[in-house]
């Protein structure tokens, strides 16, 4: 799914700043239309987004057992090249993108492959924001959200 103000993509000749392109990757179960407010409001801000839906009906479940970084990191890999086709086809389809401050947004499942992608092809990425939830202790849990560069995660693994 993309989300942009059409007019701003090279139909004006005159002197405007390259839309950013942000990246949005859903939950575990989501869909790539969950994210709409956040995508609107990042069109409203120059930027041209790209919701991906990465899991699809006929995907195998992710895996329970083993630990989570072995069982996830093929679904979280499937992910980055996913991440990787959409940036490779907007820079053929949409030439007047800035491509050089891509921004990932992701939301638990979304956020671990947002990491990975910028872990892996860091030159590619300005920024993240990630949301997970992690279990508070207490009987629920609590939502954590961390904006970062790739330098603040180079020891992802």
């Amino acid at each position: 799914m993309l989300y942009s103000s059409a007019p701003a993509l090279g139909t004006s000749t005159a002197k405007k700043s390259k839309p950013k392109l942000a990246i949005i990757s859903h939950g575990y179960g989501g869909r790539n239309t969950d994210y709409s407010f956040i995508a609107d409001n990042l069109v409203a801000h120059g930027y041209l987004v790209a919701s991906i839906q990465h899991q699809l009906p006929s995907d195998a479940p992710l895996p329970t057992t083993g630990t989570v970084y072995e069982a996830r990191k093929p679904s979280w890999a499937s992910g980055v090249r996913n991440i990787l086709f959409v940036v490779e086809e907007l820079r053929k389809s949409k030439p007047d993108l800035d491509f050089d401050d891509l921004l990932l947004i992701g939301h638990s499942h979304g956020g671990d492959t947002s990491m990975l992608f910028a872990h892996e092809h860091p030159t590619l990425v300005s920024m993240i924001i990630s949301a997970a939830a992690v279990a508070s202790g207490s009987g629920g849990d609590d939502v954590r959200l961390a904006t970062l560069t790739p330098t603040s995660i180079k020891n992802f693994s």
